[in-house]
């Protein structure tokens, strides 16, 4: 069955290949009818420039604008001039590629922007996370401190002679609820 598919699409897009379609922009090769370019689809000719301008600051859109003049440029150079077209078509292919690079570098760049603001964030939030964690903590030693201060004379005497007496003192002194003697 699989092999049955892959002749059959062997088949259509060898007939493909061979028909009068041209992967070139989209044009049709000796058709009388005239077909909208590319650039023409994708800028929607006469009507208001359809450049991408989400997240694109004013110079990356005026600059992406230029492009797209320099371009429009040169294919009407390409009509005005048939015996060149070729050259024209070419040129402005290069031009494209370029305009559709710099697409993309405006996007990446926009992107690694918000990843860096989102980061940022993240950062705050942990920090007053942090702080919320050292306010906890600060109360819990007090309380804990209250209420060791309770403790009978001979408990109190054995916790001072314990390791944790040594840790407790070093957590009171690292927030700042005690001093070393």
């Amino acid at each position: 069955m699989v092999r049955g598919f892959n002749k059959d699409l062997d088949k259509y897009l060898r007939q493909r290949k061979d028909s009068k379609l041209s992967l070139r922009f989209g044009r049709k090769k000796n058709s009388d009818e005239p077909q909208p370019s590319f650039w023409d689809r994708f800028f929607k000719k006469n009507e208001e420039k359809q450049i991408p301008s989400e997240d694109l600051t004013d110079e990356e859109r005026e600059r992406l604008e230029a492009m797209e003049d320099e371009i429009e440029s040169v294919k009407e150079l390409e009509s005005a001039d048939p015996e060149h077209a070729e050259i024209y078509e070419e040129a402005r292919e290069s031009m494209l590629e370029r305009f559709f690079q710099s697409l993309r570098l405006f996007k990446h760049k926009h992107q690694l922007e918000d990843e860096e603001e989102q980061v940022l964030e993240a950062e705050e939030h942990i920090e007053e996370e942090k702080q919320q964690v050292d306010e906890d903590m600060k109360e819990v030693l007090k309380i804990t401190h209250r209420w060791l201060e309770k403790l009978s004379k001979r408990n109190k005497e054995a916790f001072r002679e314990s390791e944790d007496y040594e840790k407790y003192t070093d957590i009171l002194v690292k927030h700042g609820l005690a001093r070393r003697k």
